[in-house]
């Protein structure tokens, strides 16, 4: 259901029918860690308390058989996920949850139509009828409290639109129902995935409910009754969570703060770093070296609702530019650090650092689950952007600028440590808890060794940018292609935001493809996409050109341009440098 699950045995051929018209892209990666929680589940007692108990090679492969045979009944699998839920509670409250849905249109379709309504009272659908489908049900009612009990109605749902979707719809309609799925289930839609992974080709659902699957889906009415019309191009979309804005600002959305607010700020504010180490000494950041440095709160924001101050951006001892920010909690503030990638001109989070040579110093800044899973949203790319042009870069000289920078996050001694920390589920930042440790969207051209043409490269149609919506336009600097352009464009579904570069010999390239999703405590957003080919760079590492590099173009560092090659020739690329170019 979630992904293409390798074959094993076959007990029952439907089980592969079901796999070739629900299966979707990407694969569901194996959690080493959370497969063994459920093998130490199932194979001490059923307890909760059991998941942090080490497994044997000899409990996985039993436990895994049973899961295959069907010898771990529905009725098991379900109270598990129950009990997941209640050592993992989802911390998003019910209204919160539906306020999410309720800005995706497919999302909230898909709601509508498990709550009961059809096509007539649909976008009616409420957060009461979110809550009444997670309580306990009625005797002889479905039970959506888990995944497991979601499952039919996914299946049934999904087949029941095949026959009139596009394969492009056919996809968007995957990626909102995994979605929609892990908003109302949290850790415990993880866990879930990951059982369906160790039953191989075992769907962990009865063969009633295969059947019932399987039968004529045109009997509910209200999925095609809803469905139909969306399919066929007439609109049924709820307003876009992103608001075109016309025409493009150019002025600063910063407030400066007063004095006293600025205190006010400090005062509550918390540093939750490790120490920095320098010729053998450990020096903690606090307050007052930030009063005595200049990086107090000096201007406010904020974005979808999570207000934020930064300092006055610095520049770190090898010449990158940074700022420290105060990101708003019920208990007042927390301090983060956030650069400026040189050679993109786009700001970013740093979760940890990793100290240089003998375990000293600032060596090298953490890329989270990736640098892109660490990017800034574009209303704080466009702030930053202000910030940092109307005010420039401060050289700092009473105190080492890395050792400010990186005294707000967890600090490891090498690259090796932190893997590992991650791996584990240990990383210490609030990052890793609260940004998803997965990409919602990845099941895109994959960019590296194994490029495909750019001629055949193309995007959803709901997902594709709507170029007749700008939201935002601002500038930066890269250190590659000098001063860059930078256009934001909602998606047609309104669930993302493109962010679009380009320089002064009319170059484009994708900078980000922005999920609309809440602003965690880091600044960064909950969810993120990997763009695949259409993600890439204007110069590229020459051994992940494959081949399409321009020899005539190279930088230093084993960099080579993409423009004349590659990126120059994908229907998107052209597309958007024909709107810039009109737009001027």
């Amino acid at each position: 259901m979630f992904g293409k699950i390798k074959s094993g045995n076959t007990k029952n051929s439907r089980h592969h029918q079901l796999y070739d018209v629900m299966s979707i892209q990407p694969t569901v990666a194996a959690d080493t860690e959370l497969q063994d929680k459920i093998i130490a589940y199932f194979s001490n007692g059923k307890k909760i308390e059991a998941l942090e108990v080490a497994v044997t090679a000899g409990q996985r492969e039993n436990v895994t058989n049973q899961l295959c045979d069907g010898k771990i009944s529905e009725r098991e699998l379900s109270e598990f996920l129950r009990q997941v839920v209640s050592k993992w509670p989802n911390h998003d409250t019910p209204e919160m949850i539906f306020q999410q849905i309720s800005q995706l249109p497919k999302q909230k379709q898909i709601l509508s139509v498990i709550t009961g309504h059809n096509a007539a009272n649909w976008q009616t659908v409420s957060v009461e009828d979110l809550k009444n489908l997670l309580t306990q049900p009625l005797s002889g009612q479905p039970d959506y409290r888990t995944p497991l009990g979601f499952a039919k109605f996914r299946t049934k749902f999904l087949a029941g639109i095949k026959a009139q979707a596009t394969p492009e719809q056919m996809s968007a309609y995957y990626q909102a129902m995994d979605g929609l799925e892990r908003k109302l289930y949290g850790k415990s839609f993880d866990f879930y995935q990951q059982i369906q992974l160790l039953q191989q080709d075992s769907l962990g659902i009865s063969e009633e409910m295969l059947a019932e699957a399987f039968a004529d889906p045109s009997d509910d009415a209200n999925i095609q009754e809803i469905i139909t019309e969306e399919l066929r191009g007439t609109t049924l979309a709820v307003a876009p969570t992103i608001q075109a804005t016309k025409p493009l600002p150019s002025t600063s959305s910063w407030m400066a703060l007063s004095p006293e607010r600025s205190n006010e700020i400090l005062n509550r504010a918390m540093i939750d770093g490790d120490p920095w180490v320098q010729d053998g000494n450990e020096y903690r950041l606090g307050g007052s070296t930030l009063v005595s440095s200049g990086l107090t709160p000096a201007f406010e924001m904020s974005v979808n609702d999570q207000g934020m101050a930064f300092s006055t951006p610095f520049q770190l001892g090898d010449g990158r530019g940074a700022v420290l920010g105060y990101i708003y909690n019920n208990d007042g503030a927390k301090v983060r650090s956030y650069y400026i990638n040189p050679k993109t001109g786009l700001w970013h989070f740093a979760p940890d650092t990793i100290r240089g040579a003998r375990g000293e110093g600032l060596g090298q800044i953490g890329e989270g689950y990736g640098l892109t899973s660490t990017m800034l949203p574009f209303a704080l790319q466009k702030g930053l952007s202000d910030l940092v042009k109307e005010r420039g870069f401060r050289e700092i000289t009473n105190v080492n600028p890395d050792f400010l920078f990186a005294g707000t996050a967890p600090a490891y001694n090498n690259l090796q440590d932190l893997r590992e920390a991650i791996t584990r589920g240990q990383a210490r930042n609030d990052f890793y808890r609260e940004v998803d440790n997965m990409p919602i969207l990845s099941n895109w051209q994959s960019s590296g060794k194994n490029k495909n043409a750019p001629q055949l490269i193309s995007v959803n149609t709901d997902l594709a940018p709507n170029f007749q919506a700008p939201v935002i336009r601002f500038g930066t600097y890269s250190t590659l292609a000098g001063q860059v352009l930078v256009d934001c464009f909602p998606s047609r579904d309104g669930q993302a935001t493109w962010v679009f570069c380009s320089d002064d010999w009319s170059r484009c390239w994708l900078g980000n493809l922005e999920i609309s999703s809440p602003i965690t405590s880091t600044g960064c957003h909950r969810d993120w996409a990997q763009a695949g080919d259409l993600a890439t760079p204007i110069y590229e590492y020459s051994t992940q050109a494959a081949g399409y590099g321009d020899p005539s173009d190279t930088r230093k560092g084993g960099l080579v341009g993409m423009w004349n090659q590659y990126l120059s020739k994908i229907p998107l690329m052209q597309e958007y440098l024909s709107w810039r170019n009109q737009s001027r």
